[in-house]
């Protein structure tokens, strides 16, 4: 069984902390990208 993991209690490289940061403030803005959206990317 999944575990909910605190991800504060592990020991996680600053440049991937930064990284998921960075990605958990911009889901707001485009929570379901448009289909052409994610072929872009």
């Amino acid at each position: 069984m999944n575990v909910p993991v605190n991800s504060r209690s592990i020991d996680i490289p600053t440049e991937f902390q930064s990284c998921f940061d960075r990605q958990r403030a911009a889901y707001p803005a485009a929570p379901e990208p448009s289909y052409a959206q994610r072929i872009a990317d």
